[in-house]
């Protein structure tokens, strides 16, 4: 059985901390640890020792994309696939996961049921977000951003499963919204096994 073959970014704390932990345990999967700078991620690092050939941390930097280029570029240097992108907390909430997906996306072809998850939020919804008091403008409208660029991946890549996820609001340490520090989430897009019957 190959492996599965995962890239999560933002995958320092959090949201994304908690899951590479769980997939670092697991057989038969191999996790490539996307933060913007390896040095400091102490936690990823003691990750990778214990599973030094299936655990790797590498540099990942939201929206910029010759640093992307250089993170497929080890990838495919390493697997030559990629099965499943999860994008954690984008600062650059539109334009990350777009310049990610582009280049990701020739790697993700060659996975067998390649799925791509986003983390999105009630804000952005147009029928309920929009109606939200609570200061929400600018956050809203990067998460609608997102979503429509889910959906528009998914239009556009056939044999793509694409899942944008409202984990729900949780507790937090940061300033950003709550939501960016649950795990929940992000297991939909880890363990989502739905078909292409329409858009998600």
């Amino acid at each position: 059985m190959s492996p599965t073959i995962y890239l999560v970014s933002g995958s320092n704390r959090g949201i994304g901390l908690g899951p590479v932990t769980q997939l670092a345990a697991r057989p038969d999967t191999i996790v490539f640890a996307g933060v913007r700078d390896p040095g400091k991620a102490t936690s990823l690092q003691a990750l990778a020792a214990q599973h030094p050939k299936t655990f790797y941390v590498i540099p990942l930097i939201s929206a910029d994309e010759a640093n992307n280029a250089n993170a497929i570029s080890q990838i495919q240097s390493i697997t030559g696939r990629l099965d499943v992108v999860a994008l954690e907390h984008q600062r650059v909430n539109y334009i990350g996961p777009l310049v990610l997906f582009k280049a990701a996306w020739p790697l993700l072809e060659k996975g067998e049921h390649p799925k791509f998850g986003i983390i999105s939020s009630l804000a952005g919804s147009i029928a309920v977000g929009a109606g939200l008091d609570s200061g929400l403008l600018a956050y809203g409208a990067s998460k609608a951003a997102v979503n429509y660029l889910a959906g528009k991946i998914w239009q556009e890549h056939k044999n793509l499963v694409v899942v944008p996820i409202n984990p729900g609001g949780v507790a937090t340490d940061s300033s950003l919204c709550p939501e960016e520090r649950s795990t929940y989430g992000v297991h939909v897009a880890y363990h989502y096994r739905g078909e292409r019957d329409g858009y998600p």
